[in-house]
């Protein structure tokens, strides 16, 4: 809203023609004619000719659009920088154990590599087995076979009639009935025979050739996968078939097959799919992929021992067998666990991950080498984060990213401090891109606006930014060193009105300027003089118009009061002398 203190009546007064008008003037000399109903074609003409007899007037160009302009003391330049946050992506939070900036996987840690036996624990079986003994665990499917005198081959002609003859038969999979129907002149091969049988059976199972013989084998394994074919027409009209033989049902499950395992106080849980395991090498494969780097799987003496990577007398295995050894033939217990001895130094530390507690802890004899220490690391940490060598020091990790991704490490348990070269422990939190905000009222409607602040790292990417979002109903630009946001509509109803979130503030903005609403025209009267009635020539004329026209207060000469109206202030005095 203009200053009260710059605004005041002109003595203009139309030669008393006009009675629905009032001129304002402010200190800058600028005139507005402001309306409160719509001026007459005949009040008009009053205007022009008032203008003509008084020096003329030029139209300039309108209407004019509102505006609002968002002040940095004139301070802007496009390239300038605006100092907004340049983080462009998230960053995972991580903290650096400095051991001096120099190491390598394979150089030595400086840990303690005391010795002495490893704890161990044996999965007893009778009788005993080897690694190629067989598991009986690898789910099957269930199958039927249609049997043969004379064994058959693809080419084998069928016997069937080479004709429009149809021949029948039923297979019911999984407990589903699948109708076989085959054209005699389609099938005049046994390779051809079978792609008819498995058009119709579709994916649920399998004919084929096994032995000389038609075996149906069923897509899925387990117990309830199930083979069940009727003879039909179809098989009896083939050459030398004697007989469908008794189904054979599925064996095993596919649910994954279970243990868990203590080794040095923590738990390795394993989780085996009886598809993978055939024999007891692949067990024992499994077994070692689960226990990582603390412990060692092997058959010895015809049983499946455990033993720790780790000695001393904290070196300890203790099995729990789960579903899984107890499925294993042969089965007959787990032993008595075997505990390490003798003098093996611990170390341990507690890192913080995303606020989690994260506890490690290893033997000195399990981390000879930095790459030791870092699996050692790893496999406390588990996904939560990761332990690796960055620019010769050991950095962990966070798997997340953010401003809430964070690594804090405490040295507990003196494991940092042992390592060779060791300096100190920093860390640096997660980042994350911010956004900046902000309102602008165009025409009335709110229009958000939100910018990333590394798209906006000088002003003029800024404009364009804020233009993005203003889309068609609103331009911003630089203009005297300030940021303007102009309504790309004009008159009265043009109007802008920005209200700051954290945007402008994170500029460093000294704050925004009084709106300017649109005009609906701008006339600007050529010549200075005073036209012999007295009236001073109007600079600059806007036209305005704001419905009804507040009461004039009383002692109009002397009155220091003000009255808003619409967003116009009017002080009412005598003539022009007192402007």
């Amino acid at each position: 809203m203009p200053n009260p203190a710059w605004i005041t009546s002109e003595n203009v007064q139309f030669n008393g023609t006009l009675d629905n008008a009032a001129v304002l003037k402010t200190s800058g000399g600028i005139r507005s004619l402001v309306l409160w109903d719509d001026l007459p074609v005949a009040d008009q003409t009053i205007l022009i000719d008032f203008i003509d007899n008084n020096g003329g007037a030029l139209p300039l160009a309108g209407p004019t659009s509102g505006f609002q302009v968002v002040d940095f003391n004139g301070n802007v330049l496009g390239g300038g920088a605006t100092g907004l946050s340049n983080v462009a992506a998230a960053t995972a939070g991580y903290a650096t154990i400095n051991v001096g900036g120099n190491k390598a996987g394979g150089d030595a840690s400086g840990l303690s590599s005391a010795t002495g036996t490893s704890g161990s624990q044996v999965v007893n079986f009778i009788p005993t087995i080897t690694a190629g003994t067989a598991t009986n665990l690898v789910p099957t499917s269930g199958y039927q076979t249609a049997t043969f005198t004379v064994a058959k081959a693809g080419g084998d002609a069928t016997g069937l009639t080479n004709d429009a003859t149809t021949y029948t038969s039923t297979i019911t999979v999984d407990g589903v009935a699948r109708p076989i129907s085959v054209v005699g002149s389609a099938a005049q091969t046994f390779t051809a025979l079978l792609a008819e049988i498995n058009t119709d059976l579709g994916v649920s199972a399998t004919a084929s050739i096994v032995g000389g013989n038609i075996r149906i084998t069923s897509a899925t394994t387990g117990s309830s996968s199930t083979v069940l074919m009727v003879t039909g027409t179809l098989f009896p009209a083939l050459t030398n078939f004697t007989a469908i033989t008794g189904s054979v049902a599925g064996t095993g499950s596919a649910a994954a097959l279970t243990a868990s395992i203590l080794v040095d106080g923590v738990v390795r849980a394993i989780s085996i799919s009886p598809a993978a395991i055939t024999t007891f090498a692949d067990v024992i494969t499994e077994l070692n992929t689960d226990l990582g780097v603390s412990a060692t799987a092997a058959i010895v003496g015809g049983d499946i021992k455990i033993t720790s990577a780790t000695t001393g007398v904290s070196s300890t295995v203790s099995i729990s067998p789960g579903s899984l050894f107890a499925a294993l033939p042969g089965y007959s217990n787990v032993l008595p666990p075997q505990n390490g001895g003798g003098s093996s130094r611990k170390y341990s530390a507690t890192v913080i991950v995303d606020g989690v507690i994260k506890t490690v802890n290893f033997s000195g004899t399990a981390g000879t080498t930095f790459t030791n220490v870092l699996s050692e690391i790893n496999a406390d940490l588990g996904a939560a984060a990761t332990a690796s060598i960055v620019g010769g020091n050991i950095r962990i990790t966070s798997a997340t990213t953010g401003l809430a991704s964070s690594v804090k490490v405490s040295d507990s348990g003196f494991l940092f401090d042992s390592l060779t070269g060791y300096v100190g422990i920093s860390d640096v939190a997660g980042t994350a891109p911010v956004q900046y905000t902000a309102t602008v009222v165009v025409d009335g409607v709110d229009k958000a606006i939100s910018v990333q602040g590394s798209a906006a790292q000088t002003f003029t990417t800024l404009v364009s930014q804020i233009n993005t979002d203003l889309g068609v109903d609103a331009i911003a630009d630089i203009s005297g060193g300030n940021i303007r946001i102009a309504s790309a509509s004009a008159g009265v109803t043009s109007t802008v009105k920005i209200v700051d979130g954290t945007l402008f503030k994170a500029l460093g903005a000294k704050g925004v300027k009084a709106p300017v609403d649109g005009i609906v025209d701008l006339l600007d009267a050529a010549k200075k003089t005073k036209a012999p009635n007295g009236n001073s020539l109007l600079d600059q004329f806007n036209v305005i118009k704001v419905g009804t026209k507040p009461a004039v207060p009383p002692y109009v000469k002397h009155t220091t009061k003000f009255i808003y109206w619409n967003g116009t202030v009017w002080k009412y005095l005598d003539n022009d002398a007192n402007v």
